[in-house]
């Protein structure tokens, strides 16, 4: 038996992306997290240019438009934009959602972004290095791209397949591949060779007893990246 394309999975729960005590509760708590850790590292956003890749429903993109940036939402799913732009019309948020394939986006907006953020979402991509290739063409000089993903481990693939949708059932099944993951160490690399420097890296971690994610040191499971593209560069 065949699991279904993580895409569908997504768009399977588009109704309830909106929901913090649903079937994506999981995402809510990282969501949570993200949103606090960016609030202290990019505390002046007002103003400036924001694309949230793969923003599914909304929840990253709309955090930042409600703290005055002037964000941009791009994702493959029909049904999750249609989720994205009801809930931000209803909370009165002028948002601009578009549907579109990432490379042909960035040939067309290419040095526009002051951030970039694609979370949890090269770990579902064909091509990584040309995922990071385009994320890394939509930032303007300083610029910086915010991503998140799954270490390919043995640990990673016990808890977050495994466990997280095998035995625990809070992560719809299908939702990952192992051979899909992504090391930091490649993610790294083909930032580098687009010129980004990597700026941060950190574990992050989610307990499903408490329901709430944090950081930490240990990046086997899942991390966070932060790079840079240097003032004065542009792609």
């Amino acid at each position: 038996m065949t699991s279904a394309a993580p895409e569908d999975v997504f768009s399977a729960e588009a109704e309830h992306w909106w929901d913090p005590d649903g079937p994506l509760k999981t995402l809510h708590a990282l969501q949570a997290l993200r949103a606090a850790y960016l609030e202290e590292i990019e505390p002046d956003v007002a103003g400036r240019h924001v694309l949230d890749v793969g923003c599914g429903g909304g929840l990253m993109t709309e955090a930042w438009q409600r703290r005055g940036a002037h964000t941009t939402g791009l994702d493959r799913s029909a049904a999750l934009l249609t989720v994205a732009r009801r809930h931000a019309e209803a909370n009165g948020l002028a948002i601009r959602y578009l549907e579109d394939d990432l490379a042909t986006f960035a040939g067309r907006e290419a040095g526009t972004y002051d951030i970039v953020t694609a979370f949890e979402v090269i770990e579902h991509v064909t091509d990584p290095q040309g995922f990071t290739q385009a994320l890394a063409r939509l930032l303007a000089p300083g610029g910086r791209l915010y991503l998140s993903t799954l270490n390919r481990t043995l640990r990673a693939w016990l808890f977050a397949i495994v466990g997280a949708e095998y035995l625990l059932g809070i992560v719809p099944r299908g939702t990952h591949r192992y051979g899909d993951f992504r090391r930091p160490s490649e993610i790294a690399d083909w930032g580098r060779a687009e010129g980004l420097a990597v700026e941060d890296l950190r574990g992050v971690r989610y307990d499903p007893l408490t329901g709430r994610a944090s950081f930490g040191r240990d990046v086997r499971i899942n991390y966070l990246m932060r790079l840079r593209r240097p003032k004065g560069e542009r792609p």
